[in-house]
């Protein structure tokens, strides 16, 4: 279960002898914070402290023992942009790559002891698909994420989307101010940063998935 956090939805993959770790998060929309305690690198251990906001993405680091090269990759929608990066207050080069269902901001840094990434972004948007796990010895009743895919544009989502007929799921968003129309879901909610794609499924069959 660990193994595949850390590499998977963390992605750290610590090279000892280069005395180099690559830290590409991977993160639900919802987590807004976390700091990741001790992680080694041959004789080396650090702390990272993650934090995103609205419109940046900030990672601190501690460094106990040798110096650190640090590859931090964090994954961004692919309508946001990047505005700047900085370490310690002043500007560096990033790169950015992007795939069919993401992008990646691309910094390399040295760590002698500690550094205060800022990344400032704008129109970064997430969805997060609800996450239900069935009881002991149950069927699952969990919405699935079928597909989904941007426009060349990348100002409209289309997600297919999975679930027991007569249910309701609530997504979470990031970023809910820039939805201009819904079609096939509904945008529940009063305050912007509270908001939710509420997805209902028609039909009465509670164990038949639609």
């Amino acid at each position: 279960v660990i193994s595949p956090i850390l590499r998977g939805m963390m992605g750290l993959d610590a090279n000892a002898p280069a005395h180099t770790l690559t830290f590409e998060p991977h993160v639900p929309a919802s987590w807004n914070t976390f700091a990741l305690r001790n992680v080694w690198v041959g004789t080396t251990h650090c702390d990272l402290a993650y934090r995103r906001t609205a419109d940046e993405i900030t990672l601190s680091v501690e460094v106990a023992g040798s110096e650190l090269d640090l590859r931090f990759v964090p994954a961004l929608a692919l309508r946001a942009h990047v505005l700047s990066v900085t370490v310690n207050g002043r500007p560096v080069k990033f790169r950015l790559q992007a795939n069919s269902e993401d992008q990646h901001v691309e910094i390399d840094l040295h760590v002698p002891k500690r550094a205060a990434v800022q990344i400032h972004v704008a129109e970064d948007f997430d969805i997060e698909a609800p996450l239900t796990l069935p009881a002991p010895g149950q069927e699952s009743s969990g919405v699935r994420v079928v597909s989904e895919a941007w426009t060349a544009a990348h100002d409209q989502l289309t997600m297919q989307v999975s679930g027991l007929e007569g249910a309701s799921y609530d997504f979470l968003l990031r970023g809910a101010d820039q939805i201009a129309t819904v079609d096939g879901a509904s945008l529940v909610g009063e305050a912007q940063a509270t908001k939710v794609l509420r997805v209902q499924f028609p039909g009465k069959s509670p164990k038949t998935y639609t």
